[in-house]
């Protein structure tokens, strides 16, 4: 079972990468740091921040991860 760390998932690609993840009977858990709050489920751990970087220091300790998915797309000015 695979513990996923998904970036980005509240834009397009990434909704559509986190509605797989959480329905792929493979992966055990998704972990998914967004601005804001995502729609809860069993899988899915969530952590709420402005800034990413904010998380890094507790991540190295709570997250113990099997594969990456980056789906941080260009903001627009």
């Amino acid at each position: 079972m695979v513990r996923l760390l998904l970036l980005g998932a509240s834009g397009v690609v990434g909704r559509a990468d986190l509605q797989l993840a959480l329905e792929h009977q493979g992966v055990a858990a998704v972990i998914a740091p967004t601005r804001n709050a995502l729609p809860s489920h069993g899988k899915l751990t969530n952590p709420v921040t402005a800034e990413l970087e904010s998380l890094l220091p507790q991540a190295i300790e709570w997250w113990s991860i099997d594969a990456v998915i980056c789906a941080l797309g260009r903001c627009s000015p």
